[in-house]
């Protein structure tokens, strides 16, 4: 039992971090509560890469919603990281 756990776990961090690799972020969302402005909200994105938001970025588009998380890939499908060996390589 104690090694079906182990694997479990291992299957999650490694399914997270693959699609990391290529472009995918989690998104959280919050709402705002501001007077007068009820559809409001500020995304906090975790990703491995570090690249400006759009519209300087590459745009993310929602691939799952489960209540205030999002994940999300480019809406290219196009990973980060081919733009960033080009630019160093």
């Amino acid at each position: 039992m104690k090694l079906f756990v182990l694997r479990g776990i291992a299957v999650v961090l490694w399914s997270a971090a693959i699609f990391e690799i290529f472009g995918g972020t989690f998104i959280w969302r919050e709402p705002l509560r501001i007077a007068g402005r009820a559809d409001g909200t500020t995304d906090y994105r975790f990703s491995l890469y570090r690249l400006p938001p759009p519209p300087d970025g590459p745009p993310y588009c929602d691939q799952l919603t489960v209540t205030k998380l999002s994940f999300a890939m480019p809406c290219d499908f196009r990973p980060p990281f081919i733009d960033l060996a080009k630019k160093y390589l």
